[in-house]
């Protein structure tokens, strides 16, 4: 179908709201994709949660993906999949805006229009658009989302779709009343800390590895040696199949009284540097002494 047949089908206030949008205030609309647009998209869904339930390799089989399924909701994965002619970038913008009944935290409310709209780009551009005739379906449903998108920014900064103005939405409960609901020991830390553990801490305090752990590792394997309930984001690196791009890299970590890697100081350095792919910049300047001290702190720490 031919561009001009496919205008044809938009209504004409929609396509000069459009035309308005994006010529009129001599700048791009905050729904175009501008050359930065799908970098930012990218480095928002390395830092806002995404990969929790959409994977690391966008696949849909992030840690948290099983939990929905038991729920019976299905986590999209975004590489490489063929989308339905209707999805389009503006799609996108909606899901991460408003959510779903099923899926009631999936909006991105506190990151600007600009911010989803990043986002919805970079997850567009994943996916594998639809051929023959679907195409010309979908080339209808993008212009179309465009046109929608152009009328609610030529009416307001920020487009209001379905949710309230933070001046109408409910207080939000005290803090100790949340406090009290939370089990904020188990989410932060995978291992207990009892007495013996902060007991071995202190004891250990002046020890030469303790400066070099509570600088280098504490803030991943937690201040006792009791990893995190959560996966830890290490990165961005360099993305294995996409050298030019770069993809964050999400580890869990263990509690140190169950971890391999304190059979030998060796395998102890390995974990952080060239041998594990991992190669944090942090580790590469510690010397062989440095690796034997952190390796005895760590013994000590862990009670082993």
């Amino acid at each position: 179908m031919q561009l001009h047949a496919i205008l044809k089908t938009i209504p004409l206030a929609l396509l000069c709201a459009a035309l308005t949008a994006a010529c009129g205030r001599g700048e791009a609309p905050v729904y175009a994709v501008g050359p930065d647009t799908i970098y930012q998209g990218s480095i928002y869904y390395a830092t806002g949660g995404c990969a929790g339930c959409h994977g690391v390799g966008f696949d849909g089989q992030g840690p948290d993906a099983r939990e929905l399924a038991d729920k019976g909701v299905v986590t999209p994965g975004f590489k490489d999949v063929a989308i339905d002619p209707g999805k389009t970038p503006t799609a996108y913008f909606k899901a991460i805006t408003v959510g779903s009944e099923r899926v009631p935290g999936h909006n991105y409310q506190a990151y600007t229009d600009r911010g989803r709209w990043a986002m919805a780009h970079f997850l567009y551009s994943l996916t594998k658009k639809p051929a023959g005739e679907a195409a010309q379906t979908h080339a209808l449903a993008v212009a179309a989302g465009e046109a929608e998108a152009a009328d609610a920014y030529a009416k307001s900064r920020r487009w209001e779709m379905g949710y309230k103005p933070i001046g109408e939405r409910p207080r939000s409960p005290a803090l100790n009343t949340m406090l009290a609901s939370t089990a904020l020991e188990a989410e932060i830390s995978a291992g207990a800390v009892d007495d013996a553990r902060r007991a071995r801490a202190e004891a250990l305090a002046e020890a030469p590895g303790a400066d070099l752990y509570n600088n280098n590792c504490a803030r991943c394997h937690g201040v006792y040696g009791e990893g995190s309930a959560r996966a830890v984001r290490i990165g961005p690196v360099p993305c294995k199949d996409e050298p030019t791009r770069n993809c964050p890299v999400f580890l869990g970590v263990r509690d140190f009284r169950d971890s391999g890697a304190l059979g030998s100081v060796g395998a102890f350095s390995e974990g952080h540097t060239n041998a594990s792919g991992l190669n944090l910049p942090a580790y590469s300047s510690l010397s062989d002494d440095e690796w034997q001290s952190l390796y005895e702190y760590v013994q000590g720490l862990s009670g082993r």
